[in-house]
């Protein structure tokens, strides 16, 4: 089962079981999602439209100052019809492997910035990065679900 999420400009769909929080930053509106487990899924919606590289490059940066063993490789992708770039990282954290996927994309309103991030130990984690994904939706009319 899945739950919709809207604001103006960005929808989405996540599993009915993960837990909403949303929250005004100085860069913008954060909207995380989160699993019973370790996963979880953040958007950042940044009106001033950053850069994507700039923005993946900073949050690639911070991953290289917290995490002593990291391994990442760049993504090209579309997301709601729009040219996407992206990183895969994998790193270890409490000696276990995880994994995480930004994803950033710009529109009229704002530039995205979307961060997964998993343990190894949740096998359905890259199908619901890749659903929630697939589900994004940034025009400013609400789709209702099928």
């Amino acid at each position: 089962m899945l739950t919709a999420y809207h604001t103006d400009g960005l929808q989405f769909q996540y599993p009915s079981d993960w837990e909403l929080a949303e929250e005004q930053q100085p860069d913008g509106l954060s909207i995380v999602v989160s699993s019973p487990g370790t996963a979880f899924c953040s958007f950042l919606l940044m009106p001033e439209r950053p850069p994507v590289a700039r923005v993946l490059k900073t949050a690639l940066e911070a991953f290289r100052e917290t995490y002593d063993e990291i391994d990442s490789e760049d993504v090209e992708c579309r997301i709601d019809g729009r040219a996407a770039r992206g990183i895969d990282v994998d790193f270890y954290c409490l000696e276990l492997v995880n994994a995480a996927w930004l994803r950033a994309f710009r529109t009229g309103k704002f530039t995205v910035f979307v961060l997964f991030q998993s343990g190894f130990d949740e096998p359905d984690a890259r199908a619901i990065f890749d659903a929630i994904c697939a589900s994004i939706d940034c025009n400013s009319q609400i789709r209702t679900s099928p």
